[in-house]
């Protein structure tokens, strides 16, 4: 196969049934395909082409028509060799016809812990409703060394928690605004959302309407200027024009529920950032669309992130996707650009591969 042709993504099961092909010649010019970060707190970088390595592609298809993409990124000659990194993703393909684009898209993907039968995640949509003039450019931190650009981003959470959420806009002209507030994706308020509204009787004085997932809910506000009420309908006067962040919270029982906003008294339309989400939790018994990833370090040493529970800040991320060039077995292939945090194991000791950034392929029907 071509000596840049990527690593293909196969499931921890089709290992033994792959079988390596011939490696590509030794060629001059930049590496199309190539890693790096930090794998137990050491730089590393990795290219095709360059120091006797090289990466393969392939596919396998397991038993429910889901197929299997492998990677590897490995010395000619060795399987065994390090450094050395694999890449295994189990993709969607019950969609018939197969398309590419249900299987391998733009977006992060959960880690199988093939010690579980069942997996569960929370997947979180995120929707930004920023307000200003011209189109802002928008950004996300999820509050678990996590972040995006995309305006409306879908994010996986293996763990459960409450997750403190920023989205930031930045306007044409240099008008900067950004919201912070929890997201609760928990087993008790997964699913839930609450909303309130604003009118304006005049400027300053504005009439807050809560919205809560439950009607006997006690709520309380904070205005953000240090006073706050209870109540589901309440109007707050505010002595200065500005920008204020609104922060309405719900409690019934020991379940509590908080919703910001920033609100504007003097200008509606004055340059601000809002967020609004849904949530729910997924849980797949096939371990559809989850990743493996193995890393072989210097002495041979193999470990894999597929005996482990990993924490909120692992996270695999596919940031770019683009057509590639046929490889010798007369397979499609598609260029991913990737960001990885994980940690993996070989079952004595456990190591951290940080910020793993890289440029890959993969093969596909």
């Amino acid at each position: 196969m071509h000596k840049y042709a990527l690593i293909a993504i196969l499931s921890l099961a089709c290992i033994s049934s792959c079988i390596e092909k011939e490696p590509p010649m030794e060629e001059s010019g930049v590496p199309v395909f190539s890693i790096s970060g930090m794998a137990n707190g050491i730089p590393v970088q990795l290219s095709a082409g360059v120091n006797n390595y090289y990466m393969s592609t392939g596919f396998t298809k397991e038993s429910y028509d889901l197929h299997v993409f492998k990677g590897a990124l490995k010395p000619n000659g060795c399987a065994t060799c390090g450094p050395a990194l694999n890449i295994y993703v189990r993709n969607y393909t019950t969609r018939f016809p197969y398309s590419i684009d249900s299987a391998i898209t733009i977006g992060h993907y959960p880690y199988f812990d093939q010690r579980n039968p069942i997996e569960s995640h929370y997947q979180l949509s995120c929707y930004s409703n920023a307000v200003g003039t011209g189109t802002p450019a928008i950004s996300w931190d999820f509050g678990n060394n996590r972040f995006s650009t995309e305006t409306n981003p879908v994010v996986i959470f293996p763990v459960a928690g409450i997750y403190p959420i920023t989205c930031t806009a930045v306007f044409p002209g240099g008008c900067f605004s950004e919201l912070n507030q929890p997201v609760y994706l928990t087993p008790s308020r997964v699913g839930k959302t609450t909303n309130f509204t604003i009118n304006y009787p005049d400027t300053l004085s504005l009439l807050f309407n809560s919205i809560p997932v439950n009607p006997n809910a006690i709520v309380s506000w904070d205005f953000g200027d240090g006073n706050i009420a209870q109540g589901s309908i309440v109007q707050h006067t505010y002595t200065t024009g500005g920008m204020y962040k609104v922060c309405m919270e719900y409690i019934t029982g020991s379940d509590t529920m908080q919703l910001c906003k920033n609100v504007n008294t003097l200008d509606i339309s004055k340059c601000k950032t809002n967020f609004s989400f849904t949530s729910e939790l997924i849980t797949d018994s096939l371990h559809l669309s989850h990743v493996v990833v193995e890393w072989i370090d210097t002495n041979g040493v193999l470990y894999s992130s597929g005996n482990l529970t990993q924490s909120s800040a692992s996270n695999f991320e596919v940031t770019g996707v683009g057509e590639y060039q046929v490889n010798e077995l007369g397979q499609r292939t598609r260029k991913l650009t990737i960001l990885l945090n994980c940690s993996v194991s070989n079952g004595v000791q456990t190591i951290e591969l940080k910020n793993i950034t890289g440029t890959f392929a993969i093969a596909y029907p």
